[in-house]
C-alpha cells in the first residue's frame, strides 16, 4: 500500500527559492518562502494547525467541539479545512466586505459562515464564541 500523506503532514517545509539575481549586483541576497505551496495555499495553514495542536494537547478541544473564528480570508479557510478534518464544527464570522467567492470557498470546506456588519465582525465573533462556550 502506498503511504499517502495527510493534509496536516504537508503543512510547512515549503521551499525557499533564491531570487538574488532579481536585485542589483553587490546588493543583498533575496530569498522567497513559497507559502502558497501549503495544502491550503496559504501561510495561515501553519498558524491554524499550530493553534489546534496546542488546544488539543492542552485538552481545550475535543472531537465534536465548535471552533469560532473571525476572518475575512485565508485564516477562515485554514480553520475550516483543518477543523473539519479534525472532527470539529467550524463557524467563520466575517463581514459583508468578504467576497461571495471567499464565503462560498469557506462553505465548500464545510464551515458555517455568519456575515455581519464590518464594524463589528471581530467583536461579534468573540461574543458568539462566548455564547457557544468556546473561544478560539
Amino acid at each position: 500500500m502506498v503511504k499517502v500523506p495527510r493534509f496536516n503532514e504537508l503543512i510547512g517545509n515549503t521551499p525557499l527559492i533564491d531570487l538574488t539575481k532579481m536585485v542589483g549586483e553587490n546588493s543583498a541576497y533575496l530569498y522567497a518562502k513559497c507559502e502558497f505551496m501549503n495544502p491550503g495555499l496559504s501561510l495561515k495553514d501553519r498558524m491554524a494547525n499550530h493553534i489546534l495542536d496546542i488546544a488539543e494537547a492542552q485538552g481545550q478541544l475535543k472531537r465534536g467541539d465548535v471552533i469560532v473564528c473571525s476572518s475575512s480570508g485565508n485564516r477562515g479557510c485554514s480553520f475550516a479545512i483543518l477543523g473539519n478534518i479534525r472532527g470539529y464544527q467550524v463557524v467563520i464570522v466575517t463581514s459583508e466586505k468578504c467576497s461571495i467567492e471567499k464565503q462560498n470557498h469557506i462553505k465548500a470546506l464545510n464551515a458555517e459562515v455568519i456575515v455581519v456588519d464590518h464594524d463589528r465582525y471581530m467583536s461579534y465573533g468573540t461574543d458568539y464564541a462566548k455564547k457557544m462556550g468556546t473561544l478560539m
